[in-house]
């Protein structure tokens, strides 16, 4: 049984909503952060252990168009999971990492930034 850790508000409320509730359930022991119907931007998300992302029909996540919507790491990410267990990304919503917006070398990286990265975790679903 998972905990719903998800608050109400609108996409006006995202760019540090969704990271907030992600360390809240976490802190919690795990639980589910669900992401709304609707277009919600935000900036690099962080899961954590016993997390699970999911996104509901008609949700759309989309990154930020600036170099702080992906985690500084190598090869920067809008996703990032490091060393972490039992994390999930899962439902019909989409994730839109705006990749298109970043051309080559424009973050200081030799490549595109990744969408989602899970990193030394296990447990991935």
């Amino acid at each position: 049984m998972f905990l719903l850790c998800a608050l109400a508000g609108g996409a006006a409320d995202s760019l540090m909503r969704f990271q907030n509730e992600i360390d809240a359930c976490a802190a919690k022991g795990g639980g589910v952060v669900e992401i709304p119907a609707g277009t919600h931007e935000s900036d690099a998300l962080v899961l954590k252990s016993g997390v699970t992302l999911r996104l509901a029909e008609g949700a759309v996540l989309r990154a930020k168009t600036t170099s702080a919507a992906y985690a500084p790491t190598e090869g920067h990410a809008f996703i990032l999971t490091e060393h972490a267990d039992n994390v999930a990304i899962e439902g019909p919503g989409v994730i839109d990492g705006a990749g298109d917006a970043f051309p080559d070398g424009s973050l200081e990286v030799y490549q595109q930034p990744r969408l989602v990265w899970f990193r030394d975790s296990r447990n991935v679903r």
